[in-house]
């Protein structure tokens, strides 16, 4: 079996979405970062799918600066070595989706996997790219989003609502494992794979004892994100999160106003909650598709 503590190996679906709760993507891609838009439907019809709308700033005016994106940060304290089993045919789609980003066309990677009884992907290479989402908030206190805009006519004119993608997980490198009926290693024909996927010159691919193939692309694929609901105000602003009344103690009895003075802890305040939007129920994959006026 390979050697699961070199790297960040990671299963994409079971260790992604039960440990660092990220929305996975059914097609991996390096067009899914920070602070671009996501459209969903509102009435629910389609909400594993939404629509790639484009990068926030292009429809927003306003005094503040765009928050900055981090890149490229390290993954840390993941629980490696936890494998669950994954459908064959799913994860042959999956291979050819990443596949297609990396070179363009999809090679023939059922042909070559028709054999396999589980196929199991590991991610290496793991980097996250993130806003601040408080930054991200007082970018949007101080914006107004353009009358003219595409994504104003949108919002107001379908039954659509906006998601705002604040963080994503990426990598350039995985590992491909086949297995037969038994659960023993299955071996493919290596140098088919090589020479169709190594001729566009975007993709190399080694192979390890194990019959393990490592596949190594020159640019990231995001395969996870995490958003914010955005809600477009009666005043043309972007609102994201929640106000909410926070009681640092509980009473039986309402505290006099002499009380609270001697005791300003005990004042109620109003804090804003912004939550991760949750498109999907664990254990489901989002399709994001381009955007089609």
């Amino acid at each position: 079996m390979m050697n699961k503590k070199e790297g960040n190996l990671i299963d994409p679906y079971a260790e992604m979405i039960n440990k660092i709760n990220y929305i996975p993507v059914s097609s991996p891609s390096d067009d899914i970062v920070p602070l671009k838009i996501v459209l969903i439907d509102s009435n629910g019809e389609d909400s594993k799918k939404g629509e790639l709308f484009g990068p926030l700033a292009n429809s927003l005016v306003g005094s503040h600066h765009l928050p900055k994106i981090e890149p490229n940060k390290t993954v840390a304290n993941f629980e490696n070595g936890k494998i669950s089993k994954v459908d064959s045919k799913f994860n042959i789609n999956f291979l050819k989706n990443i596949f297609s980003r990396l070179i363009g066309s999809s090679v023939k990677t059922e042909a070559n996997y028709q054999k396999a009884e589980t196929i199991k992907i590991f991610f290496e290479n793991v980097r996250i790219d993130s806003v601040d989402k408080e930054e991200l908030n007082a970018y949007l206190d101080h914006s107004k989003l353009k009358p003219s805009s595409l994504l104003k006519k949108t919002l107001t004119k379908t039954k659509k609502n906006a998601m705002i993608i604040y963080e994503i997980i990426k990598s350039n490198s995985f590992i491909v494992a086949a297995f037969d009926e038994t659960g023993g290693a299955l071996g493919v024909d290596f140098e088919a794979i090589k020479n169709e996927v190594e001729a566009s010159g975007h993709i190399s691919i080694s192979k390890g004892v194990d019959k393990t193939l490592s596949y190594k692309g020159d640019k990231f694929l995001t395969f996870g994100f995490k958003a914010v609901d955005a809600t477009l105000t009666s005043d043309g602003k972007f609102e994201i999160g929640f106000l909410e009344d926070i009681r640092p103690i509980k009473f039986d009895t309402e505290p006099s106003p002499d009380d609270y003075d001697k005791h300003p802890e005990w004042r109620p305040r109003i804090v804003k909650v912004i939550e991760d939007a949750q498109p999907i129920s664990s254990g489901e994959l989002f399709e994001i598709i381009d955007f089609k006026a």
